[in-house]
């Protein structure tokens, strides 16, 4: 007679893995942004603050008009809503409409969003970084 060996599955309840997983720190960012507040409003980076504080200059000092913040855009395939894009800023120069996103990594998601957007809309999204923006100014 031999014996098998059966696996016993054993069920718990969520709550009850929740308890018992690690907490996680609400405060840890996966990309290490700081969270941050400013005239009232929430940007996801201290990155993003600065960049809207320059294209705020920029708009006052007449260089570009109509900025707007977290500019919602529909993705379509076929008539079909896949997803949305939200633009960190929109803004135009002249009669040129930008959609402007600041990033300090460059996730899978992201850019497949950007190529919808493109092939939506027909053109790209700017894409700015700590390193790679300045006032259109400072020139």
């Amino acid at each position: 007679m031999s014996i098998s060996k059966r696996k016993i599955m054993v069920y718990l309840p969520a709550s009850e893995i929740l308890e018992k997983s690690r907490p996680r720190s609400p405060k840890s960012s996966k990309y290490k942004n700081k969270r941050v507040e400013f005239l009232g409003m929430k940007f996801d980076s201290i990155g993003e603050r600065d960049r809207y504080i320059c294209l705020m200059q920029d708009e006052k000092d007449g260089k570009i008009s109509g900025l707007q913040r977290q500019v919602k855009f529909p993705l379509t395939s076929n008539g079909i809503v896949v997803c949305h894009y939200i633009a960190d800023f929109v803004y135009n120069i002249g009669d040129v409409k930008f959609v402007e996103d600041y990033k300090g990594v460059l996730t899978d998601t992201f850019q497949l969003k950007a190529k919808m957007f493109k092939a939506c809309y027909g053109y790209d999204i700017t894409i700015t970084r700590r390193k790679g923006w300045k006032s259109l100014g400072n020139k």
